[in-house]
């Protein structure tokens, strides 16, 4: 929390976006989605204080943290892709009538078994 805390004034101070995005590459999760909020609620309240009431320079600021954003979401991709992949192949029925789990685990390029046939 600290680090988005030091990311996010650096950005709004002294326009450096290489820090902000590393909180959020770390914090994976339902825990991500809160820093997001607090942190978009957190900006207005800090740009209004720092710019005042110019919406020009608000939205820009706004600009800088989603791209800023975009670049953790780039960095998180390679590491959410599993979970992914697990989401929307889960079955949707309970029992032994679904065979995601046992398709999963053959290989792409594999000879397929006869008693999965």
């Amino acid at each position: 929390m600290t680090c988005s805390f030091l990311g996010f004034e650096l950005l709004l101070r002294k326009k450096i976006w290489w820090f902000f995005p590393i909180p959020f590459i770390f914090v994976l999760g339902a825990r991500g989605y809160f820093l997001i909020l607090f942190m978009g609620i957190y900006g207005l309240v800090r740009m209004l204080d720092v710019y005042g009431p110019s919406w020009k320079l608000i939205l820009h600021g706004y600009k800088r943290m989603i791209v800023s954003g975009l670049v953790a979401v780039l960095f998180i991709l390679p590491f959410i892709g599993g979970k992914w992949h697990k989401f929307a192949n889960s079955p949707r029925v309970t029992g032994n009538v679904s065979y995601s789990e046992r398709l999963v685990d053959q290989p792409v390029l594999g000879i397929s078994l006869p008693s999965i046939m």
